[in-house]
């Protein structure tokens, strides 16, 4: 919200976001209302219901109203927030009628008929884009190990991306909080702008952190899917996924946080099979996480199971380019690191941190190691 009233203002268009880590001096805020100072007025569902605001916006009504995540409303929505279903009531009961449209990037089916049933939108009023984002190289990896995945994402951080700002998705803050000391422990040169995001984290702190990632004075956040919604950061070339999401809706939603210019940016899975366990302690969803593991373990074109899960048509003989099924750079890392060194449940996390060790400090010999870096092979994975 934040992120688009500052973008709003940097175009000298007038603009506030209210909502509950905004301390709202209600004197100063009538005052400049009453002047029509703010063209736009970005508010929570929750703080819109409030008596106050209730009472203002109905001796005050808007001529257009905008939700945006209107998946929330749903009960099928990933983000489900029952303040959202006060909605359609609520805005009925504005004279006179304003003008509605509703956003989301990610409804599935069903929800966008119950949105449309609760708001009484007529079918030839809704639109819809493709799924499909060409510029988004998907990939999926299964690992045995936990220690062959963290292997493998200080690949991705330090060498494959390096130099290059991402985001880190993990399920839980201590898993965010344990990889983010984790890879800083393995920068040894210091060449990471990193920082942690998540919601047990200080309103002060994440906006500092939000701030300096927009500004490109953050390279790498590792967070969970606290962080995200609403930001417009255009320049994202990775998204990794170091576990497992919840739902589909929640994968495609983040990864939609890659290559916002258009230009070619990478988005990488890495599963491992405890985080269905983690998921099933942690969630009240069963039916989304059940979707989201077929998706993990179907081997077709990862773009084309997205548009199947949206309800997209596509043709079955048809190919995206722009994932590991359809490209032939089929789990290279994988294969190579696994063929060459045999790497088994046997071997211990030690042996695969001196890989990283000797990494930092050869980094030809990691080249070898994985056979990445030289010849086809760094050509395949650019």
């Amino acid at each position: 919200m934040e992120d688009q009233v500052f973008h709003l203002r940097e175009k000298n268009i007038s603009a506030i976001g209210l909502h509950s880590a905004n301390k709202l001096n209600k004197k100063t805020f009538l005052n400049l209302f009453a002047k029509q100072h703010y063209k736009f007025i970005y508010i929570s569902p929750e703080k819109l219901l409030s008596p106050f605001f209730r009472k203002l916006f109905q001796k005050n009504p808007p001529r257009f109203i905008a939700v945006d995540e209107a998946h929330c409303f749903s009960l099928w929505g990933h983000n489900f927030r029952p303040e959202y279903r006060k909605l359609p009531s609520y805005f009925s009961s504005i004279y006179p009628t304003p003008h509605l449209a509703l956003f989301t990037a990610t409804a599935s089916s069903e929800v966008v008929k119950d949105i449309a049933s609760n708001f009484d939108i007529n079918k030839n009023n809704i639109y819809a884009g493709s799924f499909f984002r060409k510029n988004l190289f998907l990939s999926l990896k299964k690992f045995h190990l936990k220690s062959q995945r963290f292997l493998y994402i200080c690949y991705l951080v330090f060498h494959k991306y390096k130099n290059q700002n991402g985001i880190i998705y993990c399920i839980t803050r201590k898993e965010v909080e344990v990889l983010a000391q984790a890879i800083e422990k393995h920068d040894f040169h210091k060449q990471l702008k990193l920082a942690f995001f998540h919601a047990g984290r200080s309103q002060k702190e994440k906006e500092v952190i939000q701030k300096k990632f927009i500004d490109n004075k953050i390279q790498l956040l590792i967070t969970t899917n606290a962080f995200g919604m609403g930001i417009d950061k255009s320049n994202i070339r990775f998204v990794i996924h170091a576990q497992m999401p919840s739902c589909m809706e929640h994968y495609v939603q983040e990864i939609g946080r890659a290559g916002r210019d258009r230009k070619q940016s990478f988005c990488e899975l890495l599963i491992h099979p405890t985080d269905i366990t983690v998921h099933e302690n942690l969630s009240n969803n069963p039916s989304a996480l059940k979707k989201i593991t077929a998706f993990s373990k179907s081997k077709k074109c990862h773009h084309k199971k997205i548009l199947w899960f949206f309800g997209e048509k596509v043709s079955d003989d048809s190919r995206c380019n722009a994932c590991e099924y359809c490209s032939p750079s089929k789990d290279i890392f994988i294969s190579k690191m696994n063929s060459k060194n045999k790497i088994n449940s046997s071997q211990t996390f030690i042996k695969q941190q001196k890989i990283i060790f000797r990494y930092q400090q050869y980094p030809e010999f990691f080249n070898q190691y994985t056979a990445i870096g030289t010849g086809y092979s760094q050509d395949v994975l650019k």
